[in-house]
């Protein structure tokens, strides 16, 4: 097919269409010398005018920016271009290189403060444009202090395709981060649909979760993450308790809300930000005789998980709440073990495709996880003697 099917060949309006909303904007070609600059890190960050990016001088960079967006697989739209030029709350960064070929495009959104009586009626469900991260923390995190902060929001960033992964997006954060700190910004943000990849990029930069959606987004089929970089004392108290409240929702949704959940972005939400308040002392408190000698039969090997499917539900969410340095040591299939079939409550079959693992494997490998919590958690071996005398007696404590 060469004739468009909506305009005949070369018509005019198509050709205004096409210039004026970028829709075939590319990223500049990078050759050979540009490589070099991008592998000695020789970069520059670009604080952007919009009058100049609409202005004939700007132009050819403007559309490299907006470029790198379309080949990041962002849903553009043609409003997108009135936002870049006009809208006040808006701003524009960029990384180049000394060829003056942009390699990172960023926009970000001033959000924040919320006025006392909007931030109540945030909180009885009320709603507001824009400032999105202010409203979702308002309602699920029920901090109100943090209705006085400002931050940036990071709508966008995007690395030029030929250079992905090689640091270029890491080092925008870190630059984007300083500026926002000599502004005496509270935070900057972020709101994704979440895999292991993006999540980590976050996360080496000093980002932590403080929210996800209850369902998948029908459109990208993804879970909406926001994560948030605290710049000062009060936000970084606010995002800490935030993060821990987080952490605990997720080990407590996983069954529920979350059992599709990839096991990777799992692990690294259970894994990073500060630990919940629990040591091990607190967590054999947890554990009556009773509970204590079935999950000492099922280590042995006579009783099968089903029958002690709550204990090992429980040890799960204490692993996971236990600072590091208090936790068992575990590999990381194990970990990977812990969510998929304890947490989620995936089946058997199921886990083992996940994990190419053969089933019977599997079984006897979670069953190996309750003598390592009983002995190293527990402090009880092999050895133990059962029975239980009524004067021995200890009950367990509420637990969590």
């Amino acid at each position: 097919m060469t004739e468009p099917i909506r305009y005949s060949i070369n018509d005019p309006i198509e050709k205004w269409q096409f210039d004026a909303l970028l829709l075939d904007a590319e990223p500049a070609d990078l050759n050979e010398k540009d490589l070099e600059y991008i592998e000695k890190m020789d970069l520059s960050y670009v604080i952007y005018d919009p009058a100049y990016l609409f202005s004939p001088e700007g132009e050819e960079e403007l559309r490299q920016l907006f470029g790198i967006y379309v080949l990041a697989h962002y849903r553009n739209e043609p409003d997108d271009l009135g936002i870049i030029a006009d809208a006040p709350h808006h701003i524009i960064r960029a990384v180049k290189i000394p060829s003056n070929k942009i390699v990172c495009a960023l926009q970000i959104a001033y959000e924040g403060p919320i006025d006392h009586e909007t931030a109540k009626e945030l909180l009885k469900g009320g709603k507001i444009p824009g400032n999105i991260i202010p409203d979702r923390f308002l309602k699920h995190n029920r901090l109100v202090e943090f209705a006085d902060t400002r931050g940036w929001r990071i709508v966008r960033i995007a690395t030029h395709p030929q250079v992905q992964g090689r640091g270029i997006g890491t080092w925008a954060l870190n630059k984007v981060i300083s500026e926002a700190r000599s502004k005496n910004l509270d935070w900057v943000g972020a709101g994704f649909g979440v895999n292991e990849q993006l999540l980590r990029f976050w996360i080496k930069t000093g980002f932590l979760p403080v929210h996800i959606s209850p369902d998948r987004n029908p459109v990208s089929g993804e879970y909406t993450v926001l994560v948030v970089h605290p710049l000062s004392e009060k936000t970084k108290k606010l995002i800490s308790i935030a993060n821990k409240e987080f952490k605990l929702k997720i080990i407590e949704s996983l069954t529920i809300n979350y059992n599709d959940l990839e096991l990777g972005v799992a692990k690294i939400f259970l894994d990073h930000g500060p630990s919940y308040v629990i040591d091990k002392d607190s967590a054999k408190s947890l554990f009556s005789n009773i509970g204590i000698e079935r999950l000492w039969i099922y280590c042995l090997g006579p009783m099968t998980f089903e029958a002690a499917a709550d204990l090992m539900y429980r040890l799960a969410k204490v692993y996971w709440l236990l600072p590091k340095e208090c936790r068992p040591n575990l590999q990381q299939i194990d970990e990977y073990l812990l969510i998929a079939k304890i947490l989620q409550g995936r089946s058997w079959e199921g886990v083992a495709e996940e994990l190419h693992l053969k089933k019977g494997a599997v079984i006897e490998r979670v069953r190996s996880l309750a003598c390592i919590f009983l002995e190293e958690l527990l402090d009880i071996g092999r050895d133990y003697e059962p029975g239980i005398h009524l004067k021995d007696l200890k009950t367990t404590k509420l637990f969590l």
